[in-house]
């Protein structure tokens, strides 16, 4: 996907596209320059994690569904990443070659789906993933990797 219009503020360039937040190099998730087009914001469809990543800005809620393919991406303890919502659902895909670690007493809060699409997801922490329409813990698809 070209994600050469990153905030959908020019009308010239893909006019109503998908706003995808993609990481450029490893860093800390609220480094600006770790992100092209800056930080993942409430504007943001869609997030891709090609490189390492931590997560740890204490809480936020993004609307958006998420990709990791390459690298990992570390919850921190003592931080709550949520994604979605009871009336926006999104998807969480872990891919081959990637990681996602939530560590101990942190949480990743998804409203809608998590797949793991022969990826690693390691969850020393609380991993929720939430019906769309109510709070009720549903179960999530799983590849052919494990989760530990």
């Amino acid at each position: 996907m070209d994600n050469t219009d990153c905030d959908d503020s020019d009308l010239d360039v893909y006019p109503g596209s998908p706003i995808v937040k993609t990481n450029q190099n490893g860093a800390q998730w609220g480094d600006a320059d770790y992100w092209l087009c800056d930080n993942p914001t409430m504007m943001a469809d869609s997030i891709v994690i090609n490189h390492n990543a931590e997560f740890n800005l204490g809480s936020q809620t993004l609307q958006a569904s998420m990709s990791v393919n390459q690298g990992t991406l570390m919850i921190n303890s003592n931080n709550i990443l949520t994604l979605g919502s009871p009336t926006n659902p999104v998807m969480v895909i872990v891919y081959q070659g990637g990681t996602l670690i939530v560590d101990a007493g942190a949480t990743l809060r998804i409203y809608g789906t998590l797949i793991q699409a022969h990826g690693l997801i390691i969850n020393n922490g609380h991993i929720e993933v939430l019906s769309a329409h109510e709070d009720n813990e549903v179960p999530f698809v799983c590849g052919t990797s494990t989760v530990t």
